[in-house]
């Protein structure tokens, strides 16, 4: 997998790649594979809940105030840095809810 990482990230996986090498084990070739070996050595414990929250977040009794305001939540608690339309990807088809459309505020 190809991606520019910087500095000490650099350096780490250049390593990794290395270790496994030498253990025999198969080159990460799944950008979700990838990202999980990046995460697990980067990514602060308390920000990985977040993502997981996120990533997970159902519907489920809420209301659709309620489930988008726990979505802009989480969204501000991960610190994403990306463009309203990668934002309003993420937000699951629950976001119509008895056929009126929510309107986010991003």
């Amino acid at each position: 997998m190809a991606l520019n990482l910087r500095k000490y990230a650099c350096l780490w996986w250049e390593s990794l790649v290395k270790k496994r090498a030498k253990r025999g084990k198969p080159k990460i070739r799944s950008w979700e594979n990838m990202n999980s070996k990046l995460k697990g050595r980067f990514l602060p414990p308390y920000l990985e809940g977040n993502y997981s929250k996120l990533h997970n977040l159902q519907h489920g009794n809420m209301s659709v105030k309620e489930y988008t305001r726990e979505f802009e939540k989480l969204l501000i608690k991960c610190d994403l840095q990306e463009s309203k339309d990668q934002t309003i990807v993420k937000y699951p088809r629950y976001s119509i809810c008895g056929g009126t459309p929510t309107i986010l505020h991003f």
